[in-house]
């Protein structure tokens, strides 16, 4: 294989390669039919719980939802008295799980591609938890080399070169370049940030996000700031700029609550280490799905929610009909999770 592919042709090989992926897969639920889903007046034909979507948190509800003790559930706050499991089914509009944990292997390459989430952090701990108690194999992800590439306002430099403020073509402030010189650009957030808020300097984890939550500048509450507008007061403009080319993570760029997004940059910290899943990140939605089947729930792909109605249930509560594109037909169930996306 040639070894000068484009990041631009590497994508759409990888892209094309989804729909054909090398990587074991999950046999798919039977074709939805008349004869398993048709809705019938029986009690026992009512769903629980109806999942709309197959990504990876309504994957997960389903599987801890259907392996609870019934004892403990409550569904929209009545207890579920039965003592059966849950009857739980997740209804996905495509032909897969996972959402946008999607992996691939491009054509001529022997690496995976994860075309959406890439890694998790060790400061992930739901995530970290749930990779361990699923015995997921993975392997360390390395996100920067000295060598790597970095083209700043027509520059050609190395990742080495960003701790050198003189090669940069940006006008730092002395402060600047001397915490440039240290530690780097990517760090200029938090040398800022230290001089509004210096109880940041030693926080880590648990800590550093009690902390945030109650900090306060000028008698506000930090959550009430814009990261960037509390940057502008020791930050040059200069310096974003450059943070903003060299950081790799869009939203740290956008002026959303201040600590929302220092809780994102913070997890960045130097005692932090990246993992990936030897497999694709799109292994854990796959065995999850494996996982949520065996314990009696069913996913239900080729089924786009068209639309959802009340609906008096057989046992006189009040549920809710969901409605479904094309021929799976109307099921009745007396709660569902359905996340309705903005402007639709």
């Amino acid at each position: 294989m040639a070894s000068n592919i484009s990041r631009r042709a590497f994508v759409a090989r990888a892209a094309t390669a989804a729909s054909a992926l090398t990587l074991p897969t999950l046999a798919n639920p039977a074709p939805i039919s008349s004869r398993n889903l048709a809705p019938k007046d029986s009690d026992k034909e009512v769903l629980d719980l109806a999942i709309v979507g197959a990504g990876i948190s309504r994957i997960y509800s389903g599987w801890r939802l259907v392996t609870a003790d019934p004892a403990s559930l409550r569904i929209l706050g009545r207890p579920v008295s039965t003592g059966r499991p849950l009857r739980v089914a997740v209804f996905e509009g495509s032909q897969r799980v996972g959402g946008r944990l999607l992996s691939a292997r491009a054509p001529d390459l022997a690496a995976i591609c994860d075309l959406g989430g890439m890694r998790f952090a060790s400061s992930h701990k739901r995530v970290v938890s749930l990779i361990n108690e699923l015995k997921l194999p993975n392997h360390g992800f390395y996100t920067s080399h000295p060598q790597n590439h970095a083209l700043l306002r027509g520059q050609h430099l190395r990742v080495s070169d960003l701790n050198n403020p003189a090669l940069l073509p940006y006008r730092l402030t002395p402060a600047e370049q001397e915490c440039v010189r240290k530690n780097g650009s990517n760090v200029l957030i938090q040398c800022a940030l230290i001089k509004l808020l210096p109880g940041l300097a030693e926080l880590h984890g648990d800590e550093l996000f009690t902390y945030l939550q109650t900090a306060e500048v000028d008698g506000t509450p930090l959550y009430q700031h814009g990261l960037w507008n509390l940057l502008a007061r020791t930050m040059s403009s200069e310096a974003r700029s450059l943070v903003q080319a060299t950081i790799g993570f869009d939203e740290l760029g956008f002026n959303w609550n201040a600590v929302d997004l220092l809780m994102q940059y913070l997890l960045h910290t130097p005692d932090v280490t990246f993992h990936a899943l030897d497999g694709g990140y799109d292994a854990l939605p796959w065995v999850l799905q494996r996982k949520f089947e065996s314990a009696g729930g069913e996913v239900l792909q080729g089924a786009w929610l068209d639309g959802l109605s009340p609906q008096t249930l057989p046992d006189g509560s009040v549920g809710v009909e969901l409605h479904f594109a094309g021929e799976c037909p109307a099921v009745k169930a007396r709660a569902v999770i359905w996340r309705c996306q903005g402007g639709r």
